[in-house]
């Protein structure tokens, strides 16, 4: 009887209680997805780590904006993988509309997203400060000894060597942002534009806004006349630009907005 009751009352304990909900597998958000890098390293990085890498990058970011870019990606996307690549374009992007120097601008936005205030005071200083040290000193260095020959030779040569890096810059960026054709044809059109017919920047990105409006338009059209304003591809893309325009912060910021009006 003992031994009944001991079998029993293991099997009752063992048993999953018929009120627990099953287990459900929910999938990672997009900046914690194990498929790409994520938003932050493996480690945590400390500031110090973060202080070192700004000092250098002061130092040998040659090139104007495009090979600055070019290095903070080399160095945070692929190498240190500090953020991701996603991260990086969209911060890019940002920082591209903005006005001001997109590249200083950059710095101190990932240098934010690291270490918040500190970390992008600590950016943006660095990213300044140690050019102007090489710009104040070349400068001395110019006006001093321009007209010797050997220093006029090594100025002449930086010349073809500074368009070869921001030239590989740019190849290096862009095959990485623009992905498909209709992003290549939208910056040779703006190229073309600016280069050739010398219109104002500010005009260019009101064009490829009104561009991108004029796409969903179409798109949202055929699906009003396919499947009419009630369809479910309908509702669906009109909730989703509703999350697109209205959703700040990031994954967390819009799961719980997708969840609101997908589940409830």
């Amino acid at each position: 009887m003992a031994l009944a009751y001991t079998a029993a009352t293991s099997a009752c304990a063992s048993a999953p209680h018929p009120r627990t909900p099953p287990a459900v597998n929910l999938p990672a958000p997009p900046d914690l997805d194990q498929s790409a890098p994520a938003l932050l390293p493996r480690s945590p990085v400390s500031l110090t780590q973060a202080l070192g890498f700004w000092l250098k990058l002061g130092f040998i970011s040659f090139g104007g904006p495009a090979g600055q870019i070019a290095i903070m990606h080399t160095e945070l996307v692929e190498r240190r993988r500090w953020i991701s690549e996603k991260r990086f374009l969209h911060a890019l992007n940002y920082c591209m509309v903005l006005p001001g120097p997109e590249a200083q601008q950059l710095a101190t936005y990932i240098g934010w997203l690291m270490h918040r205030t500190r970390g992008a005071l600590v950016a943006g200083g660095l990213f300044v400060l140690p050019s102007l040290f090489l710009l104040i000193a070349l400068s001395w260095v110019y006006l001093r000894f321009g007209d010797v020959p050997l220093v006029a030779g090594l100025f002449y040569g930086i010349k073809p060597a500074v368009t070869a890096v921001v030239l590989h810059a740019a190849h290096r960026i862009g095959s990485r942002a623009l992905q498909n054709l209709w992003m290549w044809a939208l910056a040779a059109a703006a190229f073309v534009a600016i280069f050739f017919f010398s219109v104002p920047f500010p005009a260019i990105v009101l064009a490829a806004a009104l561009t991108g409006l004029v796409v969903w338009a179409l798109a949202m059209g055929v699906l009003l006349a396919t499947v009419g304003p009630q369809g479910t591809l309908t509702q669906m893309g009109w909730f989703f630009t509703k999350a697109a325009l209205l959703t700040f912060g990031g994954a967390y910021a819009v799961l719980p907005y997708v969840y609101q009006g997908a589940v409830e």
